[in-house]
């Protein structure tokens, strides 16, 4: 099953740091697109996806928004805590294996889902690196599920969030567990204006059919940055 962690894009609350440098409309428009693209590009028989909401009542209007019929609240706390909280609400659900996403990588589709799933057949964890030294994607095998085990990668006393020594810090914890870890393919967290002119040229060497919402949004605020020269 696959859980997709998300918040209702709001002008002066989505991407605060991309806001900075492209304004807060802006990101707002550029936060809905990723996560339009996430949602429908790792859609697929193959799995459950279930949205997992931040406020709540955003719950509909993202539904709504990305066609993902399945909502739940995210919990309170650190990223860690709502991750942990998602995986568990999934366990509950007699998920076999557990992937959890955010929507921040619009180039993130069902192929990195099917090669996760494809290492969880021998590997315990695997882990999607993201290039700022955390992770976009982790995927939780039968080991690391019995239990809930899988409580002590999202240890706030044990990974240090939001710095670049999240993957290490969470692959250490896991291979101290006796938990083998694999990888897939690293992508980009859009976080920044760096992060979003490095997207824009990896959209050129992507398929056409990824991040349709995305490149529409950047040819509107490209042509309303034209126009306004």
């Amino acid at each position: 099953m696959l859980a997709i962690l998300t918040r209702e894009p709001e002008p002066g609350r989505s991407k605060t740091r991309l806001a900075e440098s492209v304004g807060a409309d802006a990101a707002a428009q550029l936060a809905a697109a990723f996560l339009v693209d996430v949602t429908a590009q790792t859609a697929s028989p193959g799995w459950r996806s279930v949205l997992f909401v931040e406020p709540p009542e955003a719950a509909s209007k993202l539904s709504e928004l990305t066609g993902v019929v399945e909502t739940q609240p995210q919990a309170a706390g650190s990223i860690g805590a709502r991750m942990a909280a998602a995986a568990a609400q999934l366990v509950e659900q007699n998920a076999d294996a557990v992937l959890v996403v955010g929507s921040d990588i619009p180039l993130l589709g069902a192929v990195l889902i099917e090669d996760a799933l494809r290492l969880l057949a021998d590997h315990d964890v695997v882990f999607g690196p993201a290039r700022d030294g955390g992770y976009y994607l982790v995927a939780l095998g039968a080991a690391t599920l019995e239990a809930l085990a899988f409580d002590a990668l999202f240890d706030d006393a044990a990974v240090p969030w939001s710095t670049s020594a999240v993957l290490e810090a969470s692959e250490r914890i896991a291979r101290a567990r006796g938990w083998s870890v694999a990888r897939i393919a690293a992508r980009g967290d859009i976080d920044t204006s760096g992060d979003l002119e490095a997207l824009q040229a990896e959209l050129g060497g992507a398929a056409p059919s990824m991040a349709l919402r995305t490149r529409a949004v950047l040819a509107s605020l490209k042509g309303e940055c034209a126009s306004g020269e």
